[in-house]
C-alpha cells in the first residue's frame, strides 16, 4: 500500500528516513492493538519491512533521539547485527549530522571545534564532566555557514554516546536551536539532523535535511517552521513529493488554527480559527503550496461550516484562481474532488484505513454502506469484488457523486446494485421488515444531522440504529462501525455498542494512520468491528 512507511532495503540493512517526534524503539512494551501510539519507528518498519510475505525480523543496531530527523539503519539479520556491533564500538562508523545554533559574533570566517567530555547517565538524565581526563566522548565540529542570526554546522561525532552531539554544542556555548533541555532556544523543532550514516567498505546511506537547513531566512517565521516540520515528517514516513496523486494528511493537531491535506494535486487547507486568513498567512500558504508545487485551496470551518452571511464558502489565495473538479488517488482507488461542496473535497481521509480492510474484506458479501456520502465505502467494496452493494445517503447528489467516484475506478454502476437518496434510520426499518440481510454492514454517522424536521443525535439515536442493524446480520455478518464524536472515546462506543448489541462480539481494527495521530494521542476517530459470537 503506498500509505505506508517508505523504506529503503538493502541485502544486509532497511533504511528509514527517520522523522521528528518518533523514538527509534518502543517507550514501553506495544499492546497487540497494531494502532498502539507507544510504538516507535523500529516498531512500524518491521511491520512493513516485508507487507507481501512473512514478516521480516529487524534489528536495532543504533539510535537516534527522538526529536532527531534522519538516517536510522536496521540490521536485517542478527549476524549484520553482531557484525556492526564492534564497528560502532571501534568508531569504524562513519556518522555525519547537522545542527542550527544561533549565530554568534566568533562564528565569522569557518570555526572548527574538537570536543571531549566525559558523558555517563545519572540520577534520570545525561551528565556531561568537560574537565574529566576519563572522557568518553568525542565530536569534530565545522561551520558550514550562517547568516546574521543562524548558523549552520556540520558534526561527527567519533564515539556514540546518548545526547552527545546536544551535550557537546552546549559545551561549546552553542546549544542547538530547539533544544530546550541544553539551553537552546524554544523553536517548533530540534534543529538537529542525522545526515549519512556509513559502514565500512559500504556506500553511505544519506538523507536530506529539513528545508530550512538550507534556507535558513525562513527560521525567523516560526508559524512556517511549524507547517514545515509537520511536511517534513510526512514526506520522510511517506515520501509524498514522489506520489503526486495521492491524498494524505500533512498537519492534523499540530496547530489548533488548521489542519492540511493533500488531495493529490490541491493542497486543502481546513481553516478553523475565527479571524479569517491575514495576508501574512495567505502568503506563508502560498509559499507551502508553491514549495509542493500544489494549487492552494483555503476553506473556512467557522461554527463547523455555518459561515458568518456574506462569508465565502471557500478561499483562493490571490494568484490560484478556479479550481474546478479534480481527481485523486487514495493507495490504488480514484476519487474526484469538488470544491464547493460541504466541508470536505469529497473523502475524509481519516477513513483510509478502514476503506483498506473493506476492500480486502468484501470478496462475495452482500455489503450495505450507510451515511456514505460519496461512496467511498462503495468503491472499495467493489475494488474488493462484492457480491453486491447497497448504497445508502440522504442526499441525492453525493449519491450522484459516488456513482461518478465508481466510473473513475472502471466500475460500472450497475455493480453497486441499490442506490437509496433516503433517510438511513428510514431504509433500516424497511430493510428489517422486508427480512434482508446482508454480510457486511458499514455505518459512519454523522454527529449530528437534520432531515426537515427531524434531527439526528448520535448520542440519542445510534443505539436504536445498531439494535435494527442487528436484525439485517447474516449469520455469519459483521458491522463496522465508526464515528469521530469528540465527547467520546474508544470506550465509550464500546459501552453504547455493548448495550445495544450485548449478544455480539467486538473487535478493535488495526491502525495504521501515521499521518493522523501523534504518539501517545487519542484517536478521534473510533471504529469498532461488530459480528456475531463464534460457535464452538
Amino acid at each position: 500500500m503506498l500509505n505506508r512507511l517508505a523504506l529503503q532495503f538493502g541485502d544486509d540493512f532497511t533504511v528509514v528516513n527517520k522523522p521528528s517526534g518518533w523514538s527509534t524503539h518502543a517507550v514501553e512494551s506495544p499492546t497487540n492493538s497494531l494502532g498502539s501510539r507507544d510504538w516507535g519507528i523500529f516498531e512500524w518498519a518491521q511491520l512493513d519491512a516485508s507487507p507481501e510475505a512473512t514478516q521480516q525480523k529487524l534489528y536495532v543496531i543504533h539510535r537516534l533521539d527522538k526529536s532527531t530527523t534522519g538516517v536510522l539503519a536496521l540490521a536485517r539479520s542478527v549476524e549484520v547485527a553482531r557484525k556492526c556491533l564492534p564497528w560502532f564500538q571501534d568508531g569504524k562508523v562513519q556518522k555525519v549530522y547537522q545542527l542550527i545554533t544561533k549565530a554568534l559574533p566568533e562564528d565569522e570566517g569557518h570555526p572548527n571545534f574538537v570536543v571531549r567530555s566525559e558523558i555517563e547517565k545519572g540520577d534520570g538524565k545525561m551528565k556531561n564532566r568537560p574537565d574529566s581526563a576519563n572522557w568518553n566522548a568525542e565530536t569534530h565540529f565545522q561551520k558550514i555557514k550562517g547568516n546574521a542570526f543562524f548558523t549552520l554546522w556540520e558534526a561527527r561525532p567519533h564515539t556514540g554516546r546518548t545526547h552527545q552531539i546536544r551535550l557537546h554544542a552546549a559545551q561549546i556555548h552553542r546549544p542547538i536551536l530547539g533544544d530546550v533541555l541544553y539551553g537552546g532556544d524554544d523553536f517548533p523543532h530540534l534543529c538537529l539532523h542525522a545526515a549519512s550514516l556509513q559502514f565500512p567498505g559500504l556506500p553511505a546511506f544519506v538523507s536530506d535535511a529539513p528545508v530550512f537547513f538550507n534556507r535558513m531566512g525562513l527560521l525567523r517565521d516560526r508559524e512556517l517552521i511549524l507547517i514545515l516540520s509537520a511536511l517534513d515528517s510526512r514526506q520522510r514516513l511517506f515520501d509524498f513529493l514522489h506520489k503526486p496523486q495521492q491524498a494524505f494528511r500533512l498537519l492534523h493537531k499540530e496547530s489548533p488554527d488548521y489542519q492540511a491535506d493533500l488531495f493529490g494535486p490541491v493542497l486543502w487547507i481546513s481553516w478553523f480559527r475565527e479571524s479569517p486568513p491575514t495576508a501574512a498567512d495567505l502568503e506563508r500558504w502560498n509559499f507551502v503550496a508553491q514549495l509542493l508545487r500544489r494549487q492552494l485551496l483555503i476553506r473556512p470551518m467557522i461554527n463547523r461550516g455555518k459561515n458568518p452571511q456574506g462569508a465565502p464558502d471557500y478561499l483562493r489565495t490571490l494568484d490560484s484562481g478556479s479550481v474546478p473538479e479534480w481527481s485523486f488517488q487514495e493507495n490504488e482507488l480514484n476519487f474526484s474532488g469538488r470544491p464547493e461542496q460541504g466541508l470536505s473535497p469529497g473523502l475524509f481521509l481519516d477513513q483510509r484505513e478502514n476503506r483498506r480492510w473493506v476492500q480486502e474484506n468484501s470478496k462475495g458479501k452482500k455489503v450495505l454502506n450507510l451515511f456514505s456520502y460519496t461512496g467511498g465505502f462503495t468503491v472499495a467494496a467493489c475494488k474488493g469484488v462484492a457480491e453486491s452493494v447497497t448504497t445508502v445517503d440522504l442526499n441525492a447528489k453525493y449519491l450522484q457523486w459516488a456513482k461518478h467516484n465508481l466510473s473513475l475506478n472502471q466500475i460500472l454502476p450497475e455493480i453497486a446494485t441499490d442506490w437509496f437518496a433516503a433517510d438511513c434510520e428510514q431504509f433500516v426499518a424497511g430493510a428489517v421488515k422486508r427480512k434482508r440481510q446482508f454480510d457486511l454492514i458499514i455505518c459512519d454517522p454523522p454527529s449530528f444531522g437534520r432531515n426537515g424536521k427531524q434531527i439526528w443525535r448520535i448520542e440519542k439515536n445510534l443505539p436504536d440504529l445498531l439494535q435494527q442493524l442487528g436484525l439485517l446480520l447474516s449469520p455469519r455478518g459483521q458491522i463496522l462501525l465508526s464515528c469521530n464524536f469528540a465527547p467520546w472515546d474508544i470506550t465509550d462506543l464500546q459501552v453504547l455498542v455493548h448495550k445495544a448489541l450485548p449478544h455480539l462480539e467486538l473487535q478493535l481494527l488495526p491502525w495504521r494512520g501515521l499521518d493522523f495521530e501523534r504518539q501517545r494521542e487519542p484517536l478521534n476517530m473510533k471504529s469498532l468491528l461488530i459480528h456475531k459470537k463464534e460457535r464452538p
